[in-house]
């Protein structure tokens, strides 16, 4: 959308938006609102949870990046911003092949920090659901995770065998994941101490290192590679994360 908006501009051409619920809700802002570089998977200075939808952000970005595209947005009409997909009466279409339910659209801006480093159930029938590794031992990594109280997700010992992607055709074991309470979950604090308890159980065999790839914040990595808290490291990011809440204010049109 940015790189349309960039282009229309250059054009001289307007560019319509066509908005569009954001599935999980408006009101959730979690994660690093700053990133080490641009790229695909975070082309603007926004969190991975930032409950706002695309024409918001569009408007965010021509207004952030100079853009100066004659921007037309097409509201939604009967969406409020704590409104989760579920209850807007639509029919759930995947945006994408593996993002087949709520649940695992509301579990994903954590859960998708960890695909580059164990299977988070692709190749599986619930994708973002689920996860796990050939080394883990399910019932000793369920036991970790509810152990530490994360609010709103209830771990139970899983043993399956993707059929595509990371560890295709191993069996794993894992965990499966139950939203317990959808307004007290925060999913990239799942996210993050997923990946704390797995480095500190399985320091050889865990890429930690790959979280990076969707979190793009290397200190944050560094940190928990240290064996700092993840309650330490997500709480480094409080500054920023209040900082873009103040930001999208001004964009919010719901």
């Amino acid at each position: 959308m940015r790189l349309c908006m960039e282009a229309a501009a250059k054009a001289k051409k307007p560019f319509y938006v066509l908005d569009r619920v954001n599935p999980i809700g408006g009101i959730q802002v979690e994660g690093p609102a700053l990133i080490d570089a641009e790229k695909p998977t975070a082309t603007h200075a926004i969190p991975l949870c930032h409950g706002m939808t695309a024409g918001e952000l569009a408007a965010m970005m021509n207004v952030e990046r100079n853009i100066g595209c004659d921007l037309k947005v097409i509201p939604i009409e009967g969406w409020q911003r704590p409104m989760l997909f579920d209850q807007t009466g639509l029919p759930w279409i995947n945006p994408s092949p593996n993002m087949r339910s709520l649940n695992a659209a509301l579990l994903y801006p954590g859960i998708g920090l960890l695909e580059f480093s164990i299977t988070v159930g692709r190749g599986t029938d619930t994708p973002f659901e689920i996860l796990g590794a050939p080394y883990v031992d399910d019932l000793r990594l369920s036991y970790e995770l509810n152990k530490l109280g994360l609010a709103g997700v209830q771990f139970t010992p899983l043993r399956f065998t993707p059929t595509a992607s990371i560890f295709k055709a191993e069996p794993c074991g894992g965990v499966r994941m139950a939203i317990t309470d959808r307004t007290a979950l925060n999913a990239v604090d799942v996210g993050i101490a997923i990946a704390s308890t797995l480095q500190r159980l399985y320091p050889k065999e865990f890429k930690l290192a790959l979280v990076d790839t969707l979190l793009n914040r290397a200190a944050s990595v560094k940190a928990l590679h240290s064996g700092d808290a993840w309650k330490k490291v997500v709480a480094g990011w409080g500054a920023e994360t209040q900082a873009f809440e103040a930001r999208r204010r001004t964009y919010l049109r719901y």
